[in-house]
């Protein structure tokens, strides 16, 4: 995939492509080629749309991949406040109270690993999955699995 951007807005926020670009021997680099960039073009997308100061709906099915981009890309806060990494991670502490996002943001993990295990994002949503199903398994609402499971099924008996 091609994305005609233009290259400050990116530097900007991206120690990855600042040094990309500095580092090249050929200073009026033109573009850019990104190996194996985690969530693919879509999320490569809402990043350069973060970069530009638009707005991106962070949302529990494309949080990870934002989270794993943002990692890749080295949008820390050393670049600027309220960068990519602070945003995501604000975002998944918030997730993390509430089941259904959980499980959400556990499921797209599968097509970021290893990225998500490196950021301990597995672990992380594994480990509050567990914690809740431990201390209250009253709370488990079956809605994900609505498709799966018969309502009138022994599974939902005393549930």
């Amino acid at each position: 995939f091609i994305f005609n951007l233009h290259k400050f807005p990116l530097l900007s926020r991206s120690g990855h492509l600042n040094r990309l670009v500095f580092e090249s021997c050929d200073i009026q680099k033109d573009h850019i080629n990104l190996v194996d960039f985690p969530g693919g073009p879509e999320t490569f997308e809402l990043a350069a749309k973060f970069c530009y100061g638009m707005t991106v709906d962070l949302t529990p099915s494309n949080i990870v991949a934002l989270r794993c981009a943002a990692d890749y890309l080295e949008m820390t806060e050393d670049l600027e406040e309220g960068n990519l990494i602070s945003e995501t991670e604000a975002f998944l502490n918030f997730v993390l109270s509430s089941w259904k996002d959980s499980i959400t943001v556990l499921q797209s993990c599968e097509q970021l690993s290893p990225w998500a295990e490196k950021l301990q994002i597995v672990r992380r949503f594994s480990e509050s999955i567990a914690w809740r199903a431990c201390s209250d398994p009253r709370g488990i609402i079956w809605s994900f699995t609505r498709n799966f499971v018969d309502d009138n099924s022994p599974l939902m008996n005393g549930l």
